[in-house]
Parts: C-alpha cells; structure tokens; sequence
C-alpha cells in the first residue's frame, strides 16, 4: 500500500500537533486552584475532579465546593481579591495534598518529622501555614490555610 503525498505529509503534521496538544495541556494542569493560588483555574479543578462546582458567597470571601462523582468534597476559600487562603477536603480515599498545597506543599513536606502526629492525624503548624489531615476508616479529610491570608474577622472554625 502506497501513501498519497498529502497522506504522508499529514501524518508527521498530526504527530506534531499531538505533541503540541499534550505539552500546551500540561502547562495548564499546572495552573489550579491551590492554597496561595487564583480562584480563575476553578473550572480546571473541577475538570480535573470530574465533579460540580457550587459557590457560596460570604462577607469578606466565596467558598467554592467541587464535589466528585465518587462522593469526595473540596471546598476552596478565595478572598475578594480571589487568592485562595484555605481548603478543605473529604474524600472516601486517598486526596492529592500536592495538587491542594500547591507551593506550599514543600514547606509541609519539610515541616513533617516535626509535626503533631497520632495514629489519624497529622498536624503542621506554622507561622504562614497551617494543615492538619486526618486519616480515619479509610476516610481522609482535613483543612490547610495561611494563617496571614486570613480575611479580617473570618474564623479558623469556620472553614469547613
């Protein structure tokens, strides 16, 4: 079997274009909705989670939940700048803390041999950063935030 000149032309063009499709998407898998980061990568978080969005509008910050098909919950916290200042999760398995943390997740990894542990849970506390995780039952939750990123008068307790 012979190819056309187009034929043979077109294959190495769609082979490059492949290529060019997986690197543009991988620079924007990049770009999400992580502690520190833009709430505007909202709709590639809740892409990447194959899951809803619902906002919920405060005072001094939005809280956005993405929820999955498999029951697991994100909520997001943006300021009214929309930078992100905290999230929270529940999920029925493991949670991608890297992709949550975001920049911040080095400085938990670091952070880790001095943390408050028991059997479920695991707690960092630092000047800038916060994150406490719990593993109960196969169930993982937890909550991390910049304690300076805080909006005026929003609570800890109210992250949830």
């Amino acid at each position: 079997m012979t190819l056309s000149l187009t034929a043979r032309c077109a294959r190495p063009m769609l082979a490059w274009l492949g290529g060019a499709a997986l690197v543009v998407l991988g620079l924007t898998g990049t770009a999400r909705a992580e502690l520190g980061g833009s709430e505007f990568s909202l709709q590639l978080d809740q892409a990447r989670a194959n899951g809803d969005v619902h906002t919920t509008s405060f005072a001094a910050y939005d809280r956005h939940e993405i929820t999955t098909l498999d029951g697991a919950s994100i909520h997001e916290f943006a300021d009214r700048s929309g930078q992100i200042f905290a999230v929270t999760w529940h999920a029925h398995g493991p949670i991608d803390l890297h992709q949550l943390l975001g920049a911040q997740y080095e400085k938990f990894v670091a952070a880790s041999p001095q943390a408050r542990k028991d059997l479920h849970h695991t707690s960092v506390h630092l000047p800038d950063l916060v994150v406490d995780v719990s593993v109960i039952m196969r169930t993982f939750s937890g909550r991390a935030y910049l304690p300076n990123a805080l909006p005026a008068g929003v609570a800890v307790q109210e992250l949830r």
